[in-house]
């Protein structure tokens, strides 16, 4: 994927506001019961992990990086997204890597999670009660460690992170860059040697950083849990096209929401190895049917395969 075509692809619609509300009056009573309702609902957590890659010495859009949107992670596409950083950093090639959760998140305590273990390597997930604003309100401790054997290589954390229920956060910083060769052993898996050194050249001159949106919501504490399913028999995810990486084969997992039809709704990246063609893949999976899941949360993985490149590039990506 060249840095014209990634920038292009990335030309999308804003994400909307998630949640609007709307002032009703409630009649005697009312309140308290809603007050108990809510607390039957858990505040639960998602941890999206982007990548910010920039050919340029200009760190000034990533200085201080942090903003708000209005939205809970439902019903949002990945374009939507991906639209939403690139606001905030232009000239950047933008990829979500991974998506971490639900977490529970207790009004007390610590959250800690090691998730997607590769052989050694792993990361961890920790959300932790952080000091209070000046009127008092909680929030929170955010932090992501890259692991190799247990230990912590590179661990980017984030203090004071307002609880709001119903919004995402992101952010991320000079802090948040990650060197080329950890990129490549957490993030993506070359095939072998020779390949992992060309993705190597490709992008040693490049700013890798990751950015994290962390997403609250409430949500009921009783809940069923997603169902695994397989592709289709021709799930047509063969010779996706040139990418970064080359010819090559690996895995993408989503998590989506199968509608009354037996479509794919609110797809998620949980995880991919080639993040140039997986917003492509979604749009071959949205035309999947599962019709046995209707309603049901769903988790899919499957094998992906990318093409060789047939033509030079125009230039390096941004």
């Amino acid at each position: 994927m060249t840095g014209k075509r990634a920038r292009r692809g990335h030309r999308l619609l804003p994400v909307t506001a998630a949640l609007s509300f709307a002032a009703a009056a409630l009649p005697f009573g009312a309140s308290a019961r809603a007050s108990a309702g809510r607390e039957d609902r858990a505040l639960v957590a998602d941890l999206r992990v982007f990548e910010i890659r920039r050919s340029n010495s200009d760190f000034s859009p990533i200085e201080g990086l942090a903003f708000p949107v209005a939205s809970d992670g439902r019903s949002v596409q990945l374009a939507e997204w991906l639209a939403t950083v690139a606001r905030r950093v232009p000239e950047a090639y933008l990829a979500q890597l991974l998506t971490l959760g639900p977490f529970c998140v207790p009004s007390e305590g610590t959250v800690r999670e090691t998730a997607r273990s590769r052989g050694r390597r792993a990361v961890r997930v920790r959300i932790a009660s952080g000091p209070p604003e000046e009127n008092g309100a909680r929030t929170l401790s955010v932090g992501f460690a890259l692991l190799q054997g247990g230990e912590v290589v590179q661990r980017l954390r984030r203090e004071a992170v307002p609880i709001e229920p119903g919004r995402t956060r992101f952010f991320s910083g000079r802090d948040f860059e990650i060197p080329v060769s950890r990129y490549l052993s957490w993030f993506r898996e070359p095939g072998n040697r020779e390949a992992r050194g060309r993705l190597y050249r490709e992008l040693r001159d490049h700013s890798v950083f990751l950015a994290l949106a962390l997403t609250l919501r409430r949500e009921p504490r009783e809940r069923s849990l997603p169902v695994r399913l397989r592709p289709p028999p021709d799930p047509r995810l063969r010779d996706l096209g040139p990418s970064l990486v080359g010819p090559g084969r690996g895995t993408v997992k989503l998590r989506a929401r199968v509608n009354s039809e037996g479509g794919l709704r609110d797809i998620q990246v949980l995880e991919t190895t080639f993040p140039e063609v997986t917003p492509r893949v979604i749009g071959i999976t949205a035309g999947w049917s599962f019709p046995q899941a209707a309603g049901r949360r769903v988790l899919l993985s499957f094998p992906v395969t990318v093409a060789p490149r047939t033509t030079k590039p125009e230039g390096p990506p941004h």
